[in-house]
């Protein structure tokens, strides 16, 4: 959340404390109540807002990032073996499509590690009965195959992430007009009745609707 959005949301928060607490003076003036009311719930619904939108991508960018080392490192494994066989039975297909290194693998783009990922896997089961002897048990490409799925899922929480957060700021904006509209088109208008009978009232208001920048 944006600085200048904190900085309005703590002000809001001042405005509806000090209308609450002043309530009883000012539900004489003329649809006090329902602009209050309106009033608390949009800022209720921005304080929300404000957390939803803040939610930090790190945590599951970190596990994302830890999923495709695993990855990575099974992938390893298995062209090892898929090397040796491809070698011993002249198999050039396999071993132009196995031919990967470890720093090969973490330059690829996240898409482009999916495809080799799905391409070694395709090798290491229709040769798994032959390669048992070089070390292809089928529990390693069980293992290759839950640490493929492992990391396309934090693929997707991390979209999904992004995607909410913007969403969450994007309905945060719009709630923050809405309440800018009612402070300024009625609570400020009714509360300038209050100038002439209440004056040390309206500059209590006019104080709690400062905004402070710390």
């Amino acid at each position: 959340m944006e600085k200048r959005l904190v900085h309005k949301l703590k002000m809001y928060k001042v405005v509806v404390d000090w209308l609450d607490k002043n309530k009883s003076q000012l539900e004489s003036l003329p649809q006090f109540n329902d602009s209050f009311n309106a009033l608390k719930t949009v800022v209720n619904d921005i304080e929300q807002l404000s957390i939803s939108s803040s939610v930090e991508t790190n945590g599951v960018t970190l596990d994302k990032a830890g999923s495709r080392m695993i990855l990575i490192d099974l992938i390893i494994q298995v062209v090892r073996v898929l090397k040796v066989y491809a070698t011993f039975t002249n198999n050039q297909i396999m071993m132009n499509d196995i031919d990967v290194t470890n720093s090969l693998l973490l330059r690829l783009s996240e898409q482009q590690l999916l495809v080799k990922a799905q391409k070694v896997v395709e090798h290491a089961k229709s040769i798994q009965s032959e390669a048992q002897n070089y070390g292809l048990t089928e529990e390693k490409i069980a293992e290759l195959l839950e640490a493929y799925d492992t990391w396309h899922s934090k693929l997707s929480s991390v979209r999904t992430t992004v995607v909410e957060r913007k969403n969450a700021g994007d309905q945060l904006d719009a709630h923050i007009n809405v309440a800018d509209d009612i402070l300024k088109g009625k609570i400020d208008l009714l509360l300038d009745l209050s100038q002439n009978t209440q004056p040390d009232l309206y500059n209590e208001y006019k104080a709690s609707r400062e905004i402070v920048n710390r």
